[in-house]
């Protein structure tokens, strides 16, 4: 499952890259939004930029990737301390009843 999710994401990726202006361009008729949300969308995968708010632009990917990072690292955590929160809220926790009890 995890192959399909990062091979359909590295392709929308690739994909965003090259048709972006058309694809922003389904939300807007103004041309100049079109390509400012290109750029935007491009920031994504994008490794440089000159001249633009590129940095400012990966600041949504970035804080993405941050939570992602949080959330997985607090469920690693949860996993190996079961005992310690098992029995929070009387019991009814997201792992409490692993075996449908």
């Amino acid at each position: 499952m995890l192959m399909i999710t990062v091979t359909y994401g590295l392709i929308m990726t690739i994909i965003v890259q090259f048709v972006s202006v058309p694809l922003v361009g389904l939300f807007t008729n103004d041309g100049a939004v079109a390509v400012s949300g290109a750029g935007y969308l491009r920031s994504y995968a994008s490794v440089h930029f000159k001249d633009t708010l590129f940095p400012m632009e990966c600041a949504a990917p970035a804080g993405s990737l941050i939570s992602v990072v949080i959330c997985v690292g607090v469920f690693i955590w949860l996993e190996h301390h079961e005992d310690k929160y098992q029995n929070i809220s009387g019991g009814q926790w997201f792992c409490a009843d692993r075996n449908g009890v």
